[in-house]
């Protein structure tokens, strides 16, 4: 897996790359707190078929940036984001697959957007499940209290620690392919004691909530 980072109406966008750019050209979109290395293994698989893939970071996800805090996340950024990133490659004939929010993004751009995929593929992807007003009131209530609140990212004591904490949410990844995932959505802040004492010197902050 390759990493390049596109500038994108003043963000930096993280996309992986898997293949060589002349064979066909498959483009994925992962899902609400996910990010793209998520599909490395079904790249790879893709690549020994003979396809070159692409897999975005949306905005706010793995290595791509986030925004300042208070600012809201709107399908057509996320739109807008995979339209630019398109026309910036040239990208004229390729898949696009997208799951979960990813879908939802697929199917709005492939709606309203110039250059169309040859093909639309979507996993879990079109629509809102189900649920009550009284769920629907909760959920919005939830959302609103916690905009007023400063937002506070989990402190891990190591990449070990993290690695097993996502390996008991999601047991089918190995340690090697945890890690992967690890090392793209964490980052240091810092050595020594502060305002999060954990008892060790170094610490690891996750970028987004995937826990």
């Amino acid at each position: 897996m390759q990493e390049h980072f596109l500038q994108v109406k003043g963000l930096e966008l993280c996309l992986c790359e898997w293949g060589e750019p002349e064979d066909p050209t498959v483009m994925i979109l992962h899902g609400w707190l996910d990010q793209a290395a998520s599909w490395s293994e079904f790249a790879e698989g893709l690549v020994a078929q003979g396809y070159h893939v692409l897999a975005l970071d949306h905005r706010g996800h793995g290595r791509s940036a986030h925004l300042p805090i208070y600012s809201d996340y709107h399908f057509p950024d996320y739109c807008a984001d995979l339209q630019e990133v398109i026309l910036q490659l040239q990208l004229e004939d390729f898949i696009l697959i997208g799951h979960s929010m990813g879908g939802t993004i697929a199917s709005i751009y492939s709606a309203l957007c110039p250059v169309k995929p040859r093909h639309l593929i979507l996993v879990d992807g079109v629509g809102t499940r189900h649920e009550t007003e009284a769920k629907a009131t909760l959920r919005y209530e939830t959302h609103l209290r916690q905009r007023r609140e400063d937002s506070v990212h989990r402190v891990m004591a190591s990449k070990e620690q993290a690695v097993r904490k996502l390996q008991a949410n999601h047991p089918y990844l190995s340690a090697e392919q945890a890690m992967v995932l690890v090392d793209k959505s964490t980052m240091m802040v810092g050595f020594g004691h502060g305002i999060h004492d954990i008892g060790i010197d170094q610490r690891l902050v996750f970028i987004y909530h995937a826990f």
